[in-house]
């Protein structure tokens, strides 16, 4: 129980600095505040994650671990990357491993490496900084937070990295060719530039993937047969989830999330991060959402959407001016992830993350 409570003490601590950041500050003391209060919380994330043996899961940590003591020489580098295409996660593990470091401080390595690049990446897309205590809040309070630092942390670094380009002025470019050769799932990042900042055509989008949806098992099947590719044929045939159960739940929530944000998209007050943001959820969304009979592309791809829609839920009510508006829907976005957390928390990786089981 000793995690629950820094999981509590974290969510008090962002909602107060949230709150304090607010009030008249001169810039030192807010920037003080900032420099006390973030790797406070960031040792907290670590203490909470901080695990000393997997052997007791069957998750994917364990499975990357067994990975690691398997890969002992350039061969078998190449043979586990060219299974997944993540050279670059693959080649970490290769360099780690030839160093003389344990799979144990490469997992966690990895953990610290993707949570600082979050941090850095919801820090930089909002000048007011009471919205990135806000968003590190629904970061905390969401069950796909644990789910990836817990559990796939090949995804976790890549969405952390996802958020970070995001929110770069920069171009970033060794990041841009690095990140799907982490997780493959993150390649609709790249395909942001091809979507019309126009809500009618973003609801054609829309309603072209829901459609697409229904075919899309059909569209993969006939892919298989002509490519003969055994990562569809996992996939399609072999990939099974306990958390499909909730997928129907899962695509209702991420289909609503998109309406309001189509609905209240709002192209001349947004800056060009906020922008990003919005194409980024917009394409991923949308490619999951056609995907939704393919349980473990949809899981993989939801991750995303939902990793996305918590900074850009924040970045919207940030454009609104009534202060009461901005209150009711933050608290019921909050509540709501929390209530959905409670819900799903039954991952043993969670569980076992939270001193739980």
């Amino acid at each position: 129980m000793f995690k629950i409570l820094i999981l509590f003490t974290n969510i008090i601590v962002l909602s107060f600095f949230s709150f304090i950041t607010k009030l008249k500050f001169s810039f030192h003391k807010l920037r003080a505040s900032i420099i006390f209060v973030t790797p406070l919380v960031l040792i907290f994330v670590l203490l909470i994650f901080y695990i000393k043996n997997y052997d007791y899961l069957d998750n994917d940590i364990k499975r990357y671990m067994s990975f690691y003591s398997q890969i002992n020489d350039f061969d078998s580098y190449i043979y586990y990357s060219l299974r997944d295409l993540d050279f670059i996660f693959f080649g970490l593990m290769y360099i780690f491993k030839n160093i003389g470091f344990s799979s144990l401080f490469f997992v966690n390595f990895i953990l610290l490496l993707s949570v600082m690049i979050l941090f850095k990446g919801l820090y930089n897309l909002f000048i007011d900084k009471s919205n990135y205590y806000l968003c590190l809040l629904l970061f905390f309070s969401s069950s796909s937070f644990y789910f990836l630092y817990g559990n796939v942390i090949r995804q976790g670094l890549a969405a952390s990295i996802l958020i970070f380009l995001i929110s770069s002025n920069r171009k970033n470019k060794l990041l841009k060719f690095s990140m799907p050769f982490i997780h493959k799932a993150s390649m609709p990042y790249f395909l942001t530039s091809f979507i019309p900042l126009k809500k009618f055509f973003l609801l054609i989008f829309l309603i072209i993937s829901v459609i697409t949806s229904f075919y899309s098992l059909q569209i993969f099947t006939q892919l298989l047969y002509l490519s003969n590719l055994s990562s569809l044929d996992f996939y399609l045939n072999s990939f099974t989830r306990n958390s499909s159960n909730n997928s129907s739940l899962k695509l209702i929530i991420l289909f609503l999330n998109l309406v309001y944000f189509i609905l209240f998209f709002k192209k001349v007050e947004m800056n060009n991060k906020q922008l990003n943001l919005f194409k980024s959820y917009f394409i991923f969304s949308c490619l999951t959402i056609c995907v939704y009979q393919i349980d473990g592309v949809f899981s993989r791809l939801n991750y995303f959407c939902t990793f996305l829609s918590f900074p850009l839920h924040v970045a919207y009510m940030s454009l609104n001016r009534h202060i009461v508006y901005k209150r009711i829907v933050f608290l019921t976005l909050f509540f709501f992830t929390i209530f959905y957390s409670v819900y799903v928390f039954n991952h043993p990786s969670i569980l076992f993350n939270l001193d739980i089981k």
